[in-house]
């Protein structure tokens, strides 16, 4: 009997082996999900405001339809990142053109031809070693490393929205020097 009951603590001590990296799986499952649920999280829907151009003097031109062709294909992947933007360049000139020319003529067709719409993305160096670890820098042209998706967002609103003020400005002199007998 004394074996027997040895024997069945030796079965019992191996299952017992057995189950311990399933309890050790089970506790840390249950640690890291308490610590997830524990860390704060910032908002991370960042809400941008609508990019529109109506409260923009608009351009009249003295004709029937104006046609818009978006020919700038996005290629989806690095160094471009106009895709990530919340309005990429392409779809803001297309606003633009929506908001500010005005056909006021009964004849021709103009067209407005969008051949390039990108946002390139240029690493800079960073330290390397041990001091590379501890320092923040900029690893982005104007972004820092340690910046938020909300931060991101918003900077790649801003990037469009000077971007296209610089695309009115520059618009509205090429159409005072080149189509002033089309505009009214």
């Amino acid at each position: 009997m004394i074996i027997k009951v040895k024997k069945i603590e030796w079965i019992l001590m191996l299952e017992a082996k057995k189950l311990r990296p399933t309890i050790k799986l089970l506790f840390f499952g249950r640690f890291l999900s308490c610590t997830l649920l524990s860390c704060k999280t910032n908002n991370i829907n960042s809400t941008t405001p609508e990019l529109t151009f109506s409260h923009l003097p608009d351009i009249r031109i003295n004709v029937a339809n104006i046609v818009v062709f978006n020919e700038y294909k996005m290629p989806f992947k690095k160094p471009n990142i106009e895709h990530l933007a919340p309005i990429s360049p392409g779809a803001s000139v297309e606003r633009w053109d929506s908001d500010i020319l005005i056909p006021v003529g009964d004849k021709l067709d103009a067209q407005f031809v969008i051949k390039s719409g990108s946002i390139i993305e240029s690493e800079l160096k960073t330290q390397k070693g041990l001091k590379g670890i501890f320092a923040i820098e900029q690893s982005k042209r104007t972004l820092r490393e340690d910046a938020t998706p909300n931060l991101k967002t918003n900077l790649l609103f801003n990037l469009v929205e000077n971007l296209m003020a610089t695309f009115d400005r520059e618009l509205r002199r090429q159409v005072d020097l080149h189509l002033q007998n089309y505009t009214q």
